[in-house]
């Protein structure tokens, strides 16, 4: 008998211990535009305001986007490019380019790696508290 509460002990801990294994993920999903229009490809980062969550980070494939994500505060950034001719006596770097890659985000959505910090009140907050959608209408004007 004692055999067998000594199993049910092992057991016991280690059902309990494997419950509190990582964070509680939940599945957020929406859409993404700029001035009326959905963000056909590019890349968002969802950065947490409390600094022991991680940031996730989500593509954004047809203006929609889906991550699963902790509950908590973030603040979203926003990264998309699309190619453009070159202008005449531009050089692109490469020989023969006829096109360049450029943003589309305006620079108070994008990373503080790229802009001044000051812009980071500009990028959209995410409150997430259970599964659901979030959706982002960006704006070029500040």
């Amino acid at each position: 008998m004692a055999r067998h509460n000594w199993i049910l002990a092992v057991l016991a801990i280690a059902v309990l211990g494997g419950c509190n294994q990582g964070l509680v993920k939940h599945k957020v999903s929406g859409a993404v535009e700029l001035d009326g229009v959905l963000i056909a490809d590019g890349d968002m980062t969802f950065r947490p305001t409390d600094p022991a969550l991680p940031p996730e980070g989500a593509r954004i494939i047809g203006g929609k986007y889906t991550v699963d994500i902790a509950s908590g505060s973030y603040k979203v950034e926003f990264h998309a490019t699309k190619k453009v001719p070159l202008l005449p006596g531009e050089e692109s770097g490469a020989p023969d380019a006829k096109e360049k890659v450029v943003s589309i985000i305006p620079p108070h959505y994008e990373s503080d790696r790229i802009i001044p910090p000051h812009y980071e009140s500009d990028r959209p907050p995410a409150e997430v508290k259970g599964p659901g959608e979030i959706h982002f209408k960006l704006s070029s004007k500040k």
